[in-house]
C-alpha cells in the first residue's frame, strides 16, 4: 500500500509514460483499500460467527444441563411417591385399622424450607410402620382388652361345653367301655373351658403388640370358670 502511495502522480513530472503508469497506479489504490476493507469485513463477520456459535453451544449445553436436571427431578418425585404409596399400603395393612385409609395423601406445597427433608420423614414413617408390624410397636386394639379377653373366655367356655356335651348326649347309645371313656372326655373338655380362651386371648394381644398381664389373664380365666360352670350347671351335668 505504501508503494501504492509513493506511486500518487505529480502534475508536470516524469515521461508520458511515467505519467500513465502512476495514473494507473492512482487508480488501482482506492480499490487496493477496499479489498483491504473487505478483508477486515470477512475476519469481522468470521469472528462474530464464531462467538456466536459458540454462544449458541454453551446455551445449548445449558438447555442440556436443565432437562436433565428436570428429569432427575421429577425421577426423585415419582421415586419419593412409589415410596410414599407403599408405606400407605403397609400401613392400611397393619392389624387394628377399624376402616380402610383410602388412596395417599397427595403432597402438600410449601412456601418455606421445612426442617426436615421428605427423604427423612418417610425413613421415620417407615421405620414405624416395620416396627409395628414386627409387634415391637403396640398398636391401639379396636376394642378395650379386658372386653376382648371376656369375648375370649366366653368363647372358649362354650366350645369346650358343646363338645363335653355333645360327648355325654351320645354316649348312653356307645358300649360300655366308650361309654365311659366319652364321659371322662367330657369332663376334660369341661375342665379345660376354662382355660380355653386364654390361647385365643393371648393371640389377640399379640397382633397389637400388647403383653398378657396379670388383668389380662384373670379377666379370660375368670370368665371361663364362670360360663364353664354355668353351662355345666344349666346342661345338668
Amino acid at each position: 500500500m505504501s508503494q501504492l502511495a509513493d506511486a500518487r502522480p505529480v502534475a508536470g513530472t516524469g515521461s508520458p509514460r511515467e505519467r500513465y503508469r502512476l495514473a494507473v497506479a492512482a487508480l488501482a489504490l482506492p480499490l487496493h483499500d477496499q479489498v483491504a476493507g473487505h478483508d477486515r469485513t470477512d475476519q469481522a463477520l468470521v469472528t462474530g460467527r464464531r462467538q456466536i456459535t459458540d454462544r449458541l453451544e454453551e446455551s445449548a449445553g445449558r438447555v442440556r444441563a436443565a432437562r436433565s436436571a428436570v428429569a432427575a427431578a421429577a425421577e426423585a418425585v415419582e421415586a419419593v411417591d412409589r415410596r410414599v404409596r407403599r408405606i400407605w399400603r403397609e400401613l392400611a395393612a397393619l392389624p387394628g385399622r377399624r376402616r380402610d385409609l383410602g388412596p395417599a395423601p397427595a403432597p402438600r406445597a410449601v412456601t418455606a424450607q421445612p426442617a426436615i427433608t421428605a427423604t427423612e420423614l418417610l425413613d421415620r414413617a417407615e421405620r414405624t410402620v416395620t416396627a409395628a408390624r414386627l409387634g415391637e410397636l403396640p398398636l391401639r386394639p379396636p376394642v378395650p382388652i379386658w372386653v376382648a379377653m371376656l369375648i375370649a373366655g366366653v368363647a372358649g367356655a362354650v366350645v369346650c361345653a358343646g363338645i363335653g356335651t355333645a360327648l355325654l348326649v351320645a354316649a348312653p347309645g356307645m358300649p360300655v367301655g366308650e361309654r365311659a371313656a366319652a364321659r371322662v372326655i367330657a369332663d376334660v373338655a369341661f375342665a379345660l373351658g376354662t382355660l380355653a380362651g386364654v390361647p385365643a386371648g393371648l393371640s389377640w394381644l399379640s397382633r397389637y403388640g400388647q403383653p398378657m398381664t396379670a388383668r389380662a389373664f384373670g379377666a379370660v380365666f375368670g370368665t371361663g370358670v364362670l360360663v364353664t360352670i354355668g353351662l355345666f350347671v344349666l346342661l345338668g351335668h
